[in-house]
Parts: structure tokens; C-alpha cells; sequence
């Protein structure tokens, strides 16, 4: 969980300290990783095949950086006055659904 951290880190302003508060993203997709395999497990399904779409709807950039920072490059949005905002931002590694 530390390294997923660390690789957010990079996605937020250096001058900005506030990684502490977002913390609780990359536990939760490592969580939700954690289940994601289990569940594929006991299917005998391969994790590589279950996209993890992360939703981004009223949910600010900062946050959304610290995701992707986390690995999730599949991001949701289907409000056109939100997308403008948040396309550029996230980066060319992003797909957008």
C-alpha cells in the first residue's frame, strides 16, 4: 500500500501536503483489488479481465489524480460541463467510458 502511495504522490502538486487526507482512496482500491481477485478466484476467472471503472462524477481533480496515481486508468463521467474540467488533467494514460 505504501508504493501505491508513493506513485499517487507524483499525480499531486508537490506543494500541496494534502496526500494525508486522501489516503483513504488508495486503501480502498486495494481493497476493492482484494475483492475483485477473490471473487475471480472462486470463479476461476483471470482478475486481468474485470475492468475496475472508477466513476468520477462530482468528484473533484485532486482526488481523481490520486486514483489514477493508484492505477486506475478507466474513468466514468457522464457529465459533459465535468469532462471539460477533468480531461487535460488526468492525462493521456486515461480512457474515458
Amino acid at each position: 500500500m505504501r508504493l501505491m502511495r508513493q506513485k499517487a504522490m507524483k499525480y499531486i502538486n508537490s506543494e500541496d501536503d494534502s496526500m494525508e487526507d486522501y489516503g483513504y482512496i488508495s486503501e480502498n482500491i486495494e481493497n476493492i483489488r482484494k475483492n475483485i481477485d477473490a471473487a475471480c478466484k472462486r470463479r476461476g476467472r483471470d482478475p486481468k479481465d474485470v475492468l475496475l471503472l472508477a466513476v468520477s462524477k462530482t468528484v473533484d481533480v485532486d482526488r481523481i489524480k490520486v486514483a489514477v496515481g493508484c492505477g486506475l486508468n478507466s474513468l466514468g463521467e457522464n457529465r459533459v460541463q465535468e469532462i471539460m474540467e477533468k480531461y487535460e488533467p488526468m492525462g493521456e494514460n486515461v480512457k474515458w467510458h
